[in-house]
């Protein structure tokens, strides 16, 4: 078998047993660079790869000479192809390993010139340079998107990561199982040696439907499968609520979630790797200029350290500047505690609270890994909270968080359009000014009660939201439809004319009061063009002489209104309204005092008429009960007027005495005319 030595960034060689390229879409087209039994021998020149544990990812190139005519057979596109590595550390027990990566770029480095030539004359070879890296980092990224966009697309409330077997699944540990683990990578279309390795942490993630751009609310596209998995490691917390420092990365041994306090403890050298007990500490590694003999090597490797690079020296002023040492940040919330919240200004709408972090004072809370402190007791590094220094601030983004203003979004805002806003999450915009955002999206709230929120409460007032608005926009289509298609002649009818027909009195004074008035829509019309006329409801009502130049005629069909129990769409005079009983005076206006007095002398048999109505004289003209309001209707033409209720904006529902809503029906339409009362009474029956 032909061999090929790799000298890799772990400081010790690696021996290739197998190197090939092999088609996604094809497993059966294959290109064996190493290690093959055809007589090809040896087409590797060069390769490296590189694992980091703050990358998300192995990446690596590899410089291969022209396999023949077999390249352009296999049509190489950097789209569908897989590198397969088999390896293994010489000395070092169990230490093989199975790597498959896909192909992300590749390029033909032309023609290379070689100093063997059997005569004497320079040969020249093509040679590939093809890059590569960890399938799911790219594959997965770009050619599964629209699955792993599936799995985003809707609200998840879920721990970020959980130990196994536990009921209630992580984020991690699903996406794992999805994509990370043995027989589930792509979909078997490569080779996964090991499951991930996860840590279990203490707080949740809320995956939301709709994520948005601040400040406007925006809709934008999901994060790719490496986007949310890197990201969750700035908000994920260990177990003991102390260490935030977690990492997703790839290495040889597989794929990673952890943090770096269990990095450290994970080093220790297990009992069960041989060695004597004495030894079971904290893998060491030292800078030596020779060779390692093979007996300090172990299953860890060579532990020499080929060269170190110092990144920097220490920088306390850097530090400082970036919170290492103190810092704060005021955490602004909504002042939901204050029954006034929204109706002051901005200065009472939230709370402010200064959160301090001090090196000194928090060294023990958080610290696992540090044995000595990096600066001295003797430097003061706390922060007064009533006056902190501006310097020692680390200030969050006011972008990420915060009300978000109608403004913004729509420069005509409807008093209603916020509920779009929630029921749609903000998807379209965010209208409602009472929508806050937490500060860099974290809150202390529990996951399953963040869970049971949305899902208990947001979620089904959304649905009614939605209900709500719906009926609301049907109506406002159904007033726009009918005031200018449909029913113009009959629903902006607010004047017309009216014959009074009947009167009920309904608050009584002493000769005056108020009236409610049934009557009939009627039209002029010229008597000529009545006579012989027959409409489809047979010959029209005519009120007036047959000698009169104009006809009042009574629409056949049209509106009315009728006093009584049993009644709708009465009429009043906006004459009487005003009528009212004081003392001594009795007013019935427009600017009558009908009271009888000192100074006043009304007469005494006189009163008030309803409009249309005139006293019965019988043949005792004296005997007339005016308080039963024994009048004749001779009919009267009025000029009726309507007003929708919904124009009665400043109209509220009244309650009663046990403080319920009174459940006594609005009328939709309120009729009246203004016309002056005349006043009639028997002057032979005065005393």
């Amino acid at each position: 078998m032909t061999e090929n030595v790799l000298t890799h960034g772990r400081g010790f060689d690696v021996e290739i047993s197998k190197l090939s390229l092999r088609k996604i879409s094809d497993p059966s087209k294959e290109i064996i660079l190493v290690g093959g039994d055809d007589g090809i021998g040896t087409l590797l020149v060069d390769m490296h790869i590189t694992e980091h544990i703050f990358a998300p990812s192995l990446v690596g190139n590899m410089v291969i000479k022209e396999p023949a005519d077999l390249m352009d057979d296999f049509k190489l596109t950097a789209q569908d192809e897989i590198v397969h590595i088999e390896m293994k550390t010489p000395h070092i027990p169990d230490s093989e390993h199975i790597l498959e990566f896909c192909v992300s770029d590749a390029n033909r480095l032309g023609d290379s010139s070689t100093s063997s030539s059997k005569f004497g004359g320079d040969i020249k070879e093509a040679r590939w340079k093809i890059h590569f890296q960890s399938c799911e980092s790219y594959y997965l990224d770009v050619q599964d998107h629209d699955n792993l966009a599936a799995f985003m697309n809707q609200d998840r409330f879920m721990k970020i990561a959980t130990k196994e077997n536990e009921n209630d699944i992580g984020i991690i540990n699903e996406l794992s199982n999805k994509y990370f683990n043995p027989t589930k990578g792509g979909k078997d279309k490569w080779i996964i040696p090991n499951p991930m390795e996860i840590e279990e942490t203490s707080t949740g993630i809320w995956i939301k439907e709709n994520p948005n751009l601040y400040p406007w609310g925006k809709n934008t596209n999901s994060m790719s499968l490496m986007q949310l998995l890197f990201n969750l490691t700035d908000v994920a917390i260990a177990n003991d609520n102390k260490h935030c420092n977690f990492l997703f990365w790839h290495d040889f041994d597989g794929w990673h979630f952890k943090s770096i306090n269990k990095i450290i403890n994970d080093s220790d050298m297990p009992k069960s790797s041989g060695i004597s007990p004495e030894q079971t500490k904290p893998y060491v590694y030292s800078k030596s200029d020779g060779v390692t003999p093979l007996d300090l090597q172990t299953d860890k490797g060579d532990p020499k350290i080929l060269f170190m690079r110092d990144k920097s020296s220490y920088d306390h002023f850097g530090l400082w500047q970036d919170g290492a040492y103190s810092s704060y940040y005021e955490l602004i919330k909504p002042n939901h505690s204050d029954p006034y919240h929204h109706y002051l200004d901005a200065s009472n709408e939230y709370s402010i609270n200064i959160i301090d972090y001090d090196y000194h004072r928090d060294f023990k809370e958080w610290n696992t890994i540090e044995e000595y402190k990096i600066i001295p007791d003797s430097v003061d590094t706390s922060i007064d909270k009533e006056s902190p220094n501006k310097s020692k601030e680390y200030r969050n983004s006011s972008e990420t968080y915060g009300y978000f203003s109608p403004f913004l979004n729509d420069n005509h805002p409807k008093k209603y359009d916020f509920l779009s806003s929630r029921i749609t999450g903000g998807k379209y915009g965010r209208l409602n000014n009472i929508m806050w955002q937490t500060m860099d999206d974290q809150t202390n709230l529990d996951i399953e009660i963040l869970k049971k929120i949305k899902n208990k409460i947001i979620k089904p007032v959304s649905e009614n939201y939605e209900e709500y608005l719906r009926l609301k926009n049907l109506k406002e289509k159904w007033n726009v439809y009918r005031h200018t298609i449909c029913c113009d002649k009959q629903d902006i009818k607010t004047q017309f004319l009216a014959v009074i027909d009947d009167a009920k009195l309904i608050q009584d004074n002493d000769r005056g009061g108020i009236y409610e008035y049934s009557w009939r829509e009627v039209e002029m019309w010229p008597t000529a063009a009545i006579n012989g006329f027959t409409g489809e409801n047979g010959e029209p009502e005519v009120l007036t002489r047959e000698e009169a130049p104009i006809s009042v005629v009574v629409i056949p069909n049209g509106l009315q209104g009728i006093v009584g129990d049993e009644g709708e769409n009465s009429a009043f005079n906006i004459n009487e309204l005003m009528n009212i009983q004081d003392e001594d005076d009795i007013f019935v206006g427009p600017g009558v005092n009908v009271a009888d007095g000192d100074f006043n002398d009304y007469p005494e048999a006189y009163q008030m008429m309803p409009i249309g109505g005139y006293f019965k004289v019988g043949e005792d003209p004296c005997v007339v009960d005016h308080e039963d309001n024994e009048v004749y209707f001779h009919k009267h033409i009025v000029q009726m007027n309507m007003i929708p209720s919904y124009m009665l904006n400043t109209i509220v529902p009244s309650e009663n005495e046990e403080g319920e809503e009174n459940e006594e029906e609005f009328p939709e339409k309120i009729y009246f005319f203004d016309v002056p009362n005349a006043h009639d009474g028997l002057c032979d029956c005065i005393e």
